[in-house]
């Protein structure tokens, strides 16, 4: 957000406060979206579920609605508006990111997300 360059998720000089990155938006004109990195230093963590969301009614796959239920944060629509974005205090448990189906992933450093601002009703927060 200081330069206007893509951020890199490994290098903390290109990140920003969430107030940097919005002004960033208006400032220059080419940013298309502004973004949250999981670091090691934070309590943050993401989970990615792919492809559980219907873009024409908003119907979210059961099991995907199970994961919003019982973690209870903040949750939006991801980019594509197929999946969705869950970010929770906390560590991923293990260390593979990615689920057998391949439908949840879990980052907690060196990740970023795409923030959209779109939040899912019920989703929490």
């Amino acid at each position: 957000p200081k330069t206007g360059a893509n951020a890199n998720s490994t290098e903390p000089k290109t990140w920003g406060s969430y107030t940097q990155a919005v002004e960033a938006l208006t400032k220059f004109q080419d940013i298309s979206g502004i973004g949250f990195v999981f670091s090691a230093t934070d309590d943050y963590c993401g989970i990615d579920l792919d492809k559980c969301r219907n873009p024409q009614n908003g119907e979210i796959e059961p099991w995907a609605m199970d994961a919003v239920k019982h973690f209870d944060s903040y949750t939006e629509i991801s980019p594509s508006g197929r999946g969705l974005h869950i970010i929770i205090k906390g560590r991923k448990p293990g260390t593979k990111c990615k689920s057998k189906n391949g439908k949840i992933e879990i980052y907690d450093h060196d990740r970023f997300f795409t923030i959209t601002g779109n939040l899912l009703k019920g989703g929490g927060l």
